[in-house]
This record gives C-alpha cells, sequence and structure tokens, in this order.
C-alpha cells in the first residue's frame, strides 16, 4: 500500500518482518503494534548476548512471544514526538505539535483518531465519532508528557570515558547554543548532510568562504571518570574519503581552540590540514565542551568543529597550551 503520512513523516504501519530458520517458527503473524526499541533487548536475547548489568533497555524482550506464538505480546500504548524544537525553547510550546498515541486498536494523531482494526492505513479519520476515545488517548498523551518532561528541561548528555565505548564520535548535530558568541548560527542551521555539504562548498572558496556567518556549538557531555581526554576535530566526518577530503575538509591557516567550562587549549593550524588533535583534563560528572576554528570563515569570525571524537587516554594533566599539531 502506500505510506502514511504520520508525525515526523515516518509510516506508522510499517511490518517488522524477522526470519531465523531452526530458531523461529515461521508462516506467524502478530498484529500487536511493536516498537524500533523492542529489537535489541529482543535480539540480545534470542542470539545469547550477555547485556552488562546496569543496562537498560527502551524497549520490550519480544523473545517469548516469538518463540511461542500462543505467548501474546504486551499491550502497550505508544507516544511518538519527534521534538526538534530549537535548542533553549520550552517545551510545552510545541507540546500539542506533530504528536501520535496509538495502541493495538486506535491511533491518535493531533486531532484525528483512526480505527486500526479496521482502517490500518489511518486514511479515515473518526475523531467526531469516538470523542471519548479520543479524549481517552489524550489525557494518556498528557501523562506520559508530564512524566517525560522533567528529562526535556534537563539536556540528554553524551556519555564519554566508559570503559565499554572508549571513543565517543561527535558532530554537530548534538549541538548547544555556542558560549563563544551570542552571534553563531548552530545545529538548526545546518540540519542534514545536505545542508552541510553546501557549505563545507562555499567554506571551500576563499572568497565565498568570507561571507559565511559564525557557525559553533557547544556538546554537552557526562564524564564517567576523571582523566585526560584527546579530542581529534575534523570538518568532515572521519570515515570521509581522501578525494573528499582533499578537497572539502582542509583548514585554512589559524588558530584551534577548545574549551570547557573555563579552561581553555588553543594551537595553531597549518594549512591544508584536515584534522587537529587537541587534549583536555575533565572532571567526573556534567562537562560543556566547545572546539572552534579561527581563519576560515573572515576576520572575527568562528567556525564550530563539525566533527570530533573523544577519548580519554590517561589520568588529569595540565595540557601544555603551546602543544603544536602537525598536519597528518
Amino acid at each position: 500500500r502506500e505510506p502514511v503520512k504520520a508525525p515526523g513523516g515516518s509510516d506508522p504501519c510499517t511490518p517488522w518482518v524477522i526470519s531465523w530458520r531452526g530458531k523461529l517458527p515461521g508462516k506467524v503473524v502478530h498484529t500487536a503494534p511493536v516498537s524500533l526499541c523492542d529489537g535489541f533487548a529482543t535480539l540480545a536475547t534470542l542470539s545469547g548476548v550477555k547485556t552488562f548489568k546496569d543496562w537498560k533497555s527502551d524497549g520490550v524482550d519480544l523473545s517469548k512471544a516469538l518463540l511461542n506464538p500462543a505467548e501474546p505480546f504486551p499491550e502497550r500504548t505508544f507516544f511518538l514526538h519527534p521534538a526538534g524544537w530549537p535548542a533553549g525553547d520550552a517545551p510545552d510550546r510545541h507540546k500539542s505539535s506533530h504528536f501520535s498515541v496509538r495502541d493495538s486498536h486506535w491511533r491518535l494523531s493531533e486531532l484525528e483518531l483512526f480505527d486500526l482494526t479496521k482502517d490500518p492505513g489511518s486514511r479515515s479519520n473518526c475523531f467526531d465519532q469516538h470523542p471519548e476515545i479520543a479524549t481517552s488517548l489524550l489525557m494518556k498523551y498528557s501523562a506520559w508528557w508530564q512524566s517525560v518532561r522533567p528529562a526535556l528541561l534537563d539536556p540528554s548528555r553524551v556519555i564519554v570515558g566508559d570503559e565499554r565505548q572508549k571513543i565517543v564520535a561527535l558532530n554537530g548535530s548534538d549541538w548547544w547554543p555556542s558560549r563563544e558568541t551570542d552571534q553563531a548560527k548552530g545545529a538548526d542551521d545546518i540540519p542534514d548532510q545536505a545542508s552541510l555539504r553546501s557549505l563545507l562548498e562555499t567554506l571551500a572558496d576563499p572568497e565565498k568562504s568570507k561571507q559565511v556567518p559564525s557557525i559553533s556549538g557547544l556538546w554537552r557531555l557526562h564524564a564517567s571518570r576523571p582523566g585526560y581526554y584527546k579530542v581529534t576535530l575534523w570538518k568532515l566526518p572521519a570515515e570521509a574519503g581522501a578525494e573528499e577530503r582533499t578537497r572539502l575538509g582542509q583548514l585554512q591557516v589559524g588558530v584551534v581552540h577548545i574549551r570547557s567550562g573555563k579552561f581553555e587549549v588553543k594551537t595553531q593550524l597549518y594549512q591544508g590540514a584536515t584534522s587537529v588533535t587537541l587534549g583536555v583534563d575533565l572532571n567526573e560528572g556534567p562537562a560543556e565542551l566547545e572546539a572552534w576554528f579561527e581563519g576560515q570563515n573572515g576576520e572575527g569570525k568562528i567556525l564550530g568543529a563539525f566533527f570530533a571524537t573523544i577519548e580519554r587516554t590517561g589520568e588529569r594533566k595540565m595540557p601544555d597550551p603551546d602543544w603544536i599539531v602537525r598536519p597528518k
């Protein structure tokens, strides 16, 4: 069938097909809704993968129902909100926009109600015929919103320094508003790869690059352990090809800065470098990290590092501000 428009542009009735010959019974159809978040917990159990003791899944382990067709799927109500409002904006302003609530029978999308047992494609709005159902789902949505609201007001921090993932990748999509200048554009201005590529094409032109405004942002982190962290910065992701890195990823002569709280490290940039590595001390707990280049888009403006990796390499130490990093 044709895809159905839903909040965030997703299809609300995408089938989930699992085939495992010799492990799962075949030709079994379950009609209960599931979430993509159920996948990891379910597949970990089926494959015998051991998870960490303190790991908590956002989904539900469905392995029992998949192994035994007589086992019922759990009855659940799902809530969807794409979020994505500007950083610093009040979440409650966006509570009523683009949300969806669904269970195995009904789906409420803002002020449209659909009976999924008769209309799985969500084409016929029956809000006026079943106002009591719509009211019930709206009340459930409001209760769910209140339960997650504290998390919406507190940033979801990127965990670094954990032994289980030694190298953590960061990118501009995770930026919060810059602390270095209130004039900088941020993550909302480079929402996708196409926008970033267009920006990099402009920066590659010496004349056009002068017209690019300041663009930067900071990463909100949580350091699992205190220590010395190595941070490598790029304009392109680490996996970019050599040709693309040469054409779009080269840095101009200038200065690179990295700041965490009141502590700042900076060093010289050399013409043609495509990456630069600096080190910074982080205490255990919440941390804010901002990295930016000067000399890339005109005088007096800054350009944030669109991509970075961060890795704990040892105990805390005071890094040398004059440490010179040679281009690779």
